[in-house]
């Protein structure tokens, strides 16, 4: 059996079935929850593919470490490419060369407009031979495109079978051109090879064996262009996957620089031993919409074996939810041959990726926000396995303080003991002191100095302050925007002389206590 060359190895991976899944359990969840469908769909850019297809794609590539490399340094090629533009834009007229063979094969039969059906038996060798030279000029255009980057996985795309294939169709391509009324009348004359005359017979039989031979001729150049079109598809998916993948993270590239990081590709451990590790790493939806314009500030993440859950406290749009958001984008792109933002990135490979994050109530199925937020917990718990990456915001939200630490205590025991990697945010304090019970649990918070957030994790407990406890609307902004209106309503009240004794008395003890209120400041 011939050695597969380098394109068809990318060809297998990227044009055919994929092998395996490590978000099969929430593959649309998932995505929202992280944040991750925004970018798929403004930052890269792909022909063929829909953005629903390549965040499919991306968790079900293959896990084995050789094609991990053959990956990465293909999208490093395109990533690093001097000539990137003029390769995307032959590539875009590639497709269109595609889609036009497409439109030919449906008129490669001859079409019965009368009954608006298909003669099946009748090949239209116009349409063939079109089919053909489309087909030849596809090819050369690709093999353009293989000149164009020499040197590259590419250099073998002109020793695949497909180019052999269409050397042998163009030896044999000798069609005679005729129309439906021709091709009908020669099909009638074959069938009537009855005819008693022994010399007729033989030259009716003669038509018909010639007829019959050319038009098998036929059927078998259109299954040979149609395994041409099919591997014309394949190469043009696969090319589509790095060109749009590479394209989008040559625009970042800048971007992330101006914010003090980079586009790498993380290192794969392989040792058998969990290991995460990047720095200064960004999630690339802070690049879009509204944090566009905003100042970015670039965090560290790890995580390993012996330090493998985290229980991450800190004061609101502080960075939590974010970073937790940012480590399973990373564990997807980077385990998906994709380059991060960082300047150092290091994976080890994992089985799946769970997440429960913006989980709110459900009015429509009769759900509360604690209700809901709790089964998909709890659910995302029992598929959990050692090599999974498990991922909550807030699990036990929605409820009152003793219950919700009495339920997240229960959550921490057996996410302990599962042996699954784990990132939980959490308001409730106490959680943070977990960690002592199980040395390799980890507590982290948010990080602030001078009052200002730095939106990086570090170890700790959130301990809150007034210097670091911030309120949204302090108690003299609501002095301000609301008038004191309810003394004037009840004299008023007392003004019509329509109140009881009891009532009167019910309204000198309410502004008293509003009148105890004031002077007591």
């Amino acid at each position: 059996m011939a050695k597969q060359t380098n394109l068809e190895r990318l060809i297998s991976l990227h044009g055919e079935n994929p092998r395996t899944s490590y978000y099969k359990y929430s593959k649309g969840s998932l995505m929202d929850s992280l944040d991750l469908k925004i970018p798929v769909e403004k930052i890269f850019r792909f022909e063929l593919y829909q953005p629903e297809e390549i965040l499919k794609k991306i968790g079900e590539l293959d896990t084995n470490p050789n094609y991990f490399i053959e990956d990465q340094n293909t999208l490093r090629y395109f990533i690093e490419s001097k000539e990137f533009d003029i390769l995307r834009d032959m590539f875009q007229g590639y497709c269109g060369q595609l889609f036009g063979i497409n439109s030919l094969f449906k008129k490669t039969y001859f079409n019965d407009e009368e009954k608006n059906t298909y003669d099946n038996y009748l090949i239209n060798p116009s349409a063939l031979n079109q089919i053909f030279w489309n087909c030849s000029h596809l090819y050369g255009s690709l093999k353009d495109f293989a000149d164009l980057t020499n040197g590259s996985f590419l250099e073998d795309i002109s020793s695949l079978e497909t180019f052999q294939s269409l050397e042998d169709i163009r030896k044999e391509f000798d069609l005679d051109i005729y129309s439906l009324e021709e091709a009908r009348k020669m099909e009638d004359k074959s069938l009537n090879n009855w005819a008693s005359d022994d010399e007729q017979y033989i030259n009716l039989e003669k038509d018909a064996n010639d007829f019959y031979f050319q038009e098998s001729k036929r059927h078998n150049i259109l299954s040979k262009l149609s395994d041409l079109r099919t591997n014309a598809g394949r190469i043009l998916t696969t090319l589509d996957y790095f060109i749009g993948v590479a394209g989008g993270f040559r625009k970042l590239i800048p971007k992330a620089r101006a914010e003090g990081s980079e586009i790498i590709f993380p290192c794969l451990n392989t040792s058998g031993k969990r290991k995460f590790k990047v720095n200064n790493t960004l999630h690339p939806i802070l690049f879009l919409g509204e944090n566009k314009e905003k100042k970015k500030y670039p965090i560290n993440l790890s995580s390993d074996e012996f330090n493998s859950g985290k229980i991450i406290t800190g004061e609101n749009e502080y960075g939590k939810t974010m970073a937790t958001k940012t480590r399973g984008v990373i564990q997807i792109f980077g385990q998906a041959r994709w380059p991060i933002i960082a300047t150092e990135g290091e994976i080890s490979m994992i089985e799946e990726i769970l997440a429960n994050i913006g989980v709110t109530e459900n009015s429509y199925e009769g759900e509360s926000t604690y209700k809901a937020v709790n089964d998909k917990t709890y659910n995302l718990l029992i598929k959990g396995k050692a090599r999974s990456l498990i991922l909550f915001d807030e699990p036990t939200g929605g409820t009152y303080n003793i219950k919700a630490n009495t339920q997240a205590e229960i959550y921490l025991d057996g996410l302990a003991k599962s042996g699954s990697e784990f990132w939980m945010t959490t308001h409730h304090l106490s959680l943070g002191k977990y960690v002592d019970k199980y040395p390799h649990l980890q507590a982290l918070q948010t990080e602030v100095i001078n009052g200002e957030p730095t939106y990086r994790l570090i170890e700790g407990v959130f301990v809150p302050t007034e210097k670091n406890m911030i309120l949204d609307y302090s108690k003299e902004m609501i002095a301000e925007n609301m008038e004191g209106n309810l003394k004037r309503r009840f004299a008023r009240l007392k003004k019509k002389k329509n109140l009881s004794v009891e009532e009167l008395e019910q309204v000198e003890a309410i502004l008293k206590s509003i009148e105890d209120q004031i002077s007591s400041k």
